[in-house]
């Protein structure tokens, strides 16, 4: 088997795979270095129940419970890796979300979203204004809907121990190594890349929007990247300034809405993480006038959220 594409996909593909098979050959060949790219760089929400954002009742009209179910055993799966291969238990934390609510209508969105998890029998709790200066030291939120049932990785230090552990067991992982063709003879592919060339009888894309870079859906993608931004470490007075808990994360019961996080420093430090500003990017690149701008946008969402600490 060889795996195209070292991410959360990729690398639990390749540990499904000496699951089901632990005589089975696997190589997993990645274009950039482990954890250095989407799979490292993003917020670390492994998040276990639906929700649509463009609905109007933010719960949709899809199986959830079939949902939930798939939701949970991924995270049980990731669970068992972190038990495995020894993953540091930070990079892992049950801490659950909340859904943060700074205007009216985010908040009318947290109601309907707790009565369609009650109709699931599903646990929640609604947070006040006060709750939510509790725990993020901010003012800005109106209020808030915990859910219990979301895992808060630390992303780049799950997926590194994830490739380690794998490596240990036989798995075969080659970084910097872009695949540029797949050739079919006979039963089997020729997996090429500019070091060299590896055969497999079957092959497995963990590429993302990448998948029309060879040959497949042309045309049917859309490439959307999301912008993230951290603070340096913050000290001891600005931890002072900002209250709260050292550790929470918050996703957005507006759909417009910003995604803030805080780490500590068994997460790579005491900052806050904020992450907002899409941008539709056809040619799958993204240039110095993108970052620019989202630099910019997250700075207007940071201040109002955090304007003591920033002052």
């Amino acid at each position: 088997m060889v795996i195209v594409g070292a991410g959360f996909a990729g690398l639990s593909a390749a540990r499904r795979l000496q699951q089901i098979d632990p005589r089975a050959a696997v190589t997993v060949l990645e274009a950039g270095r482990i954890a250095e790219s989407s799979a490292g760089r993003n917020s670390g929400f492994m998040i276990d129940l639906p929700h649509d954002l463009a609905s109007e009742d933010y719960a949709g009209a899809g199986d959830d419970r079939a949902m939930i179910a798939l939701n949970r055993q991924a995270i049980a799966f990731a669970f068992g890796a972190v038990t495995e291969y020894q993953i540091d238990a930070h990079f892992f934390d049950r801490a659950g979300k909340v859904n943060g609510a700074a205007s009216a209508t985010a908040h009318a969105h947290n109601q309907s979203y707790a009565a369609h998890l009650a109709s699931l029998g599903e646990q929640c709790e609604m947070l006040d204004a006060q709750a939510m200066v509790q725990l993020t030291g901010s003012r800005h939120y109106l209020g808030g809907l915990y859910t219990p049932g979301t895992v808060m990785l630390q992303p780049a230090g799950y997926i590194r121990g994830l490739a380690a552990g794998l490596a240990r067991g036989g798995v075969q992982i080659h970084e910097q190594r872009s695949v540029t063709a797949l050739t079919r003879t006979g039963d089997s592919w020729t997996v090429t890349t500019p070091q060299g060339r590896v055969s497999a009888g079957r092959v497995i894309q963990t590429v993302n929007g990448h998948l029309e870079s060879f040959g497949f859906e042309k045309g049917r993608l859309m490439q959307i990247f999301l912008s993230a931004v951290m603070t340096p470490e913050l000290d001891a007075k600005a931890l002072a300034r900002l209250g709260g808990q050292s550790r929470w994360g918050l996703t957005p019961s507006d759909p417009m809405g910003t995604t803030v996080r805080r780490i500590d420093s068994g997460q790579g430090g005491n900052r806050i993480v904020t992450r907002t500003c899409a941008t539709l990017a056809p040619d799958r690149r993204i240039g110095p006038g993108h970052v620019q701008r989202a630099a910019r946008v997250m700075q207007q969402k940071f201040v109002p959220a955090f304007r003591s600490c920033a002052a």
